[in-house]
């Protein structure tokens, strides 16, 4: 029979579609492994990019720092404060002055030059590659002479631009210029040298050995201000070179065209000085490694094909062998079809259409009992359970009819189940109504008594209703615990937070509607709770809650406290009205949150009206989301990260034009450390700051926390106290700012490896052993 393999159709269509499966599938992978090829490629270029120009620029941002603080140490010294004089020193001393400041200077090889203008004198001095000192009106740059005139240096921090070397050569160099005012219209301007800072950024076969790789130095995304090419014919192309990076609008790393040819490129950007450093690196070396493995992996696909080939020979043979056995039995039954149609017809043909002829008489004989009945079935139950359509003796009456196990003397549980997506920020649409209604059918009818009767009613808008059926009195355990698997279930795999609402038992079909109308009043209290609920009907009480509108909280005081950056008293505000909202019906608690949500933007955009800080509120959706919001807990987390953005905002204006020095901090915490009242609050309002803003900047320059830092202080001061001193411990742990001596126990152990105690007796034998050496 292998040799008649192939008189079927099918079979042909399975070889060839098993085979031309192949063939794709091993292109597929040869296009799978060059993309993997490529994409890893490419992430290592931009894992070892970023890494490179982040610890270069790390460098090139100490040195721009360490420049400038040359300058100004420069103009703090003896001579820079002779020079800085509000009268003309003597020349000899106005020589030696400026000789001095210069061999401080000419040591930062950074520094192009520095300027020390006088305001009071008007007279200006050049230190670096030049040592001039003249009155401003004859002095050679004359773009600094402007900006002096005009007094528009204020602001002038890292600006790029082209200065003459010397007053009496004609080349240029390129320089990052800071303008600093130190008073009485005295003034520093430091130029620092572009080539030299970068200079670090260059095409280092260590980078990455495979590609040469191009640099440019950008400011504010337009002006290009160092450029560092592997490839020459590059620096032609300055205007493509922008194009590109302004439609890619400047993204960390992307692909680009440049003369023909495809090109990677990575951007680092530093908003503070407004500088973007650009690497690229042509795209064909990157991906040139993939052709190492293109020639085996040839090889191996044409082993597969052949390979491929002969299986399915072997297999279609092996196959037909049975089919063909069935094609005969079936043959010989088939007394309806003519002998020559049987056998000219192709052979899955053939069985198909016998099997198809035997089920569907099979399906015609129960499909439309098995149907109506169903039909029917939810149809009456929802009618009444709707509509209360029926009475109790027509009820039972209609339950044998449609073969339903309800009869008189039953007991009935009503169980209503609704579900929403557990993100706030996904679609209306939560999946398909049907689908979900028959998962959660599945898992009440696996988790309960299987004996016991549950009927499903799907209904609209998200919701299904069970109705429990049970002889006797002993009702069926739904239990909380029961009912919190079934939310876990749906949680960790629909990605659903589904709520249920339990009725009281009742004996009557005519409770059914009543039942149900309380179950869909008691769902809207799920806006309560934060995410799925159980309610039972019998445990909650609708009558008490207020059905006014919730008074809203005084927006006077609330914008007060928003503009002085007082979380505490902000949040205090929220709190005591959502916690009184629970105490309201459903409907009045809403319109409280619509009215309160009014109010809140009414705030909100006078704020912005009147504040420095720029805020960038989207109203419209903030009314949407806090009118759609799922829970209470949803709102009030709105409204509360809303309210902590615009004081951040407005306080970060603040700060920003007031400015406070680390030292400063510093020195307070070191000379207050002892209070017992010391917080990082006491501290925000001894230098007028927000808590948020003074965490932040200390950590950024310490790289600690102020409650660290002053555990450390009064640590250190302990230590001192338990060697000079004889004080009991308990003493000087309060005298350092401890209040629990056995808090401070525990933090000096961890500290020093050694209780207080042993840390006084070690230093006192250590003292006793140096003064028998001594002596």
């Amino acid at each position: 029979m292998e040799h008649k393999a192939w008189q079927s159709n099918h079979f042909k269509r399975i070889f060839l579609t098993v085979y031309i499966t192949t063939i794709a599938l091993l292109t597929a992978a040869l296009a799978l492994m060059y993309m993997t090829s490529t994409y890893l490629n490419t992430k290592y270029l931009n894992s070892i990019m970023s890494r490179f120009i982040g610890a270069t620029y790390q460098s090139v941002d100490r040195q721009i720092d360490a420049s400038e603080k040359n300058a100004l140490n420069a103009s703090t010294s003896l001579d820079g404060i002779a020079l800085f004089a509000r009268t003309l020193p003597t020349p000899r001393a106005e020589l030696h002055a400026m000789h001095n400041i210069d061999s401080l200077i000419a040591q930062d090889t950074a520094l192009h030059s520095v300027l020390f203008y006088n305001g009071v004198t008007d007279r200006i001095y050049t230190f670096g590659r030049e040592l001039t000192a003249a009155p401003l009106e004859n002095f050679y740059d004359k773009e600094i002479v402007r900006r002096i005139r005009t007094k528009t240096t204020i602001g002038m921090q890292d600006f790029p631009r082209e200065i003459p070397s010397s007053p009496y050569a004609s080349d240029t160099s390129k320089v990052l210029t800071s303008a600093f005012h130190v008073g009485n219209g005295n003034l520093i301007v430091t130029n620092l040298d572009v080539a030299h800072i970068f200079s670090a950024l260059c095409s280092d076969p260590a980078v990455y050995p495979n590609a040469s790789t191009n640099y440019l130095i950008y400011q504010g995304r337009e002006q290009q201000i160092y450029a560092g090419l592997s490839q020459p014919v590059l620096g032609e192309m300055d205007e493509d070179l922008l194009r590109t990076l302004r439609r890619q609008d400047w993204k960390e790393s992307f692909g680009g065209f440049l003369d023909h040819h495809k090109y990677h490129f990575n951007v680092f950007e530093d908003p503070d000085r407004d500088l973007q450093i650009v690497s690229f690196v042509r795209q064909s070396d990157v991906s040139a490694n993939f052709l190492v493995y293109l020639l085996p992996f040839l090889g191996i696909a044409l082993v597969i094909s052949l390979l491929a080939a002969f299986v399915n020979l072997r297999v279609s043979s092996k196959l037909y062998s049975p089919i063909a056995q069935i094609r005969r039995t079936l043959s010989e039954e088939d007394t309806e079809a003519p002998a020559e149609d049987a056998h000219s017809m192709d052979e899955i043909d053939y069985i198909t259409r016998r099997i198809m002829d035997s089920t569907s008489r099979l399906e015609s004989l129960f499909s439309y009992k098995k149907k109506s009945l169903s039909i029917s079935q939810e149809a009456f139950l929802k009618n009444q359970l709707l509509y209360d359509k029926y009475t109790d003796a027509e009820f039972w009456q209609k339950s044998a009819q449609l073969e339903l196990p309800y009869q008189a003397g039953n007991h009935f549980i009503l169980l209503h189940a609704q579900w929403f997506s557990a993100h706030d920020d996904s679609e209306e649409d939560v999946g398909s109504q049907e689908l979900l209604s028959f998962a959660l059918s599945n898992v009440l009818h696996e988790l309960f008594d299987p004996a016991l009767h549950i009927q499903d009613l799907p209904l609209d808008q998200n919701g299904i209703a069970f109705l429990f059926c049970f002889a006797g009195d002993t009702p069926p355990n739904i239990s909380d615990p029961l009912l919190t698997r079934i939310q876990t279930i749906f949680r960790q795999y629909f990605d659903l937070h589904v709520s249920f609402f339990v009725s009281d038992t009742f004996t009557r079909p005519k409770e059914l509607s009543p039942a149900m109308q309380r179950l869909q009043e008691l769902s809207g209290y799920q806006f309560f709770c934060n995410e799925a609920c159980v309610i039972h009907s019998d445990a909650f009480d609708t009558e008490t809650r207020l059905p006014e509108i919730c008074p809203s909280p005084d927006i006077a005081l609330l914008e007060s406290a928003v503009r002085a950056g007082d979380s505490a008293a902000c949040q205090q505000l929220l709190d005591d009205f959502f916690q009184h909202l629970p105490q309201y019906t459903r409907d009045a608690a809403s319109a409280s949150i619509h009215v309160f949500a009014s109010k809140v933007i009414t705030m909100l955009k006078r704020i912005e009206s009147t504040s420095p800080a720029t805020l960038s509120i989207r109203y419209h959706q903030l009314y949407a989301a806090l009118s759609t919001a799922r829970t209470l807990s949803q709102t009030q987390a709105l409204i509360s990260a809303q309210m902590a953005e615009v004081m951040e905002a407005i306080h970060a204006a603040d700060c920003n034009s007031i400015g406070i020095d680390t030292k400063q901090i510093l020195r307070y915490l070191a000379e207050h450390h002892q209070d017992l009242e010391l917080s990082s609050k006491s501290v925000a309002q001894h230098f007028h700051v927000s808590v948020p803003y003074l965490n932040r900047i200390f950590k950024q320059k310490t790289g600690g926390s102020i409650s660290a830092y002053v555990k450390k202080l009064r640590l250190e001061h302990a230590g001192k106290l338990l060697l000079t001193t004889t004080q009991p411990v308990e003493n000087i742990a309060k005298t350092v700012g401890f209040e629990n001596t056995k808090y401070f126990y525990s933090l000096f152990k961890n500290e020093f490896g050694v209780s207080p105690s042993n840390y006084r007796l070690s230093g006192r034998a250590k003292a006793e052993a140096a003064d028998e050496s001594q002596s």
